[in-house]
Order: C-alpha cells, then sequence, then structure tokens
C-alpha cells in the first residue's frame, strides 16, 4: 500500500465543479489522470456520475463524453443535504444542525 492510498483511504466522495465548456471537462479528466499517477489511484467510473444545471441534453452527453462519466439526475443527498440547482432552505439543513 502507497503512502497515498494510506493518506487517502477514509475518502470516498469527491465533487469537482467546473464551467460547461470543453476545456473544462478536457481538464477535469487531465487532473484525474495526473492524480492516478502520482498517487496510484484511480477514480471508479461505475460509481461517478457527472451533474448538470442549466445546460443542453445534448451538451450534456458531449461534456460527459470527454471525461467518461455518464450523467445523472441531480437527485442525491450529500451529508443529508439535498444537491440541488434551487436555493436550499432551512428544513433541508436540519440534519446537519440535528
Amino acid at each position: 500500500m502507497s503512502y497515498f492510498s494510506e493518506l487517502f483511504n477514509f475518502a470516498d466522495d469527491l465533487f469537482i465543479m467546473c464551467g460547461e465548456s470543453d476545456g473544462s471537462m478536457k481538464t477535469v479528466r487531465e487532473v484525474l489522470e495526473e492524480f492516478g499517477k502520482c498517487s496510484g489511484l484511480k477514480h471508479n467510473l461505475a460509481n461517478s456520475s457527472c451533474y448538470f444545471a442549466g445546460v443542453a441534453e445534448v451538451k450534456e452527453a458531449k461534456l460527459s463524453n470527454i471525461v467518461g462519466i455518464p450523467v445523472s439526475a441531480l437527485h442525491v443527498r450529500y451529508l443529508g443535504i439535498p444537491l440541488t440547482t434551487r436555493q436550499i432552505s432551512n428544513h433541508d439543513c436540519r440534519v446537519l444542525v440535528e
């Protein structure tokens, strides 16, 4: 086991946010590849998803193909908080307070 895999063994979620350009998605792909080369770790495409807001479906497919990660609907929660394109409410954050 390498130093990096020991160091990052606890991390199983990562959110990368970027613009909707081809260049942004290529940069994400390159960063993931470079991280893998440096650390010996590799992202799991089977457990990865691209989420888009305000982007046409045709463009979503093109951008997700660039990075090699499938598009998914944004009906997920992270740390109990819904990930959404709308402003979250106090009620949405209640789980964190509790």
